[in-house]
């Protein structure tokens, strides 16, 4: 989200829970369900590398699954 939005919202089945800058959002989680969304989302931190181009043209990440490579 930080790299693509400036603000956002977190939606519980269909109702706006929370909604904010998206720096303030993801460092003060307001509600249960933003702070559990948060801590159940997984990290996907890049050494920065990336291999050569795979299928398709595409980058590769270094650390991806073997399907992606």
């Amino acid at each position: 989200m930080r790299n693509i939005a400036r603000q956002v919202a977190v939606l519980e089945r269909g109702r706006i829970v929370e909604f904010g800058n998206v720096e303030d959002v993801f460092a003060n989680p307001q509600h249960t369900y933003t702070r559990s969304l948060i801590q159940n989302t997984p990290n996907f931190q890049l050494s920065g590398r990336l291999h050569p181009a795979g299928a398709g043209g595409a980058p590769v990440a270094p650390d991806g699954p073997d399907c992606c490579r």
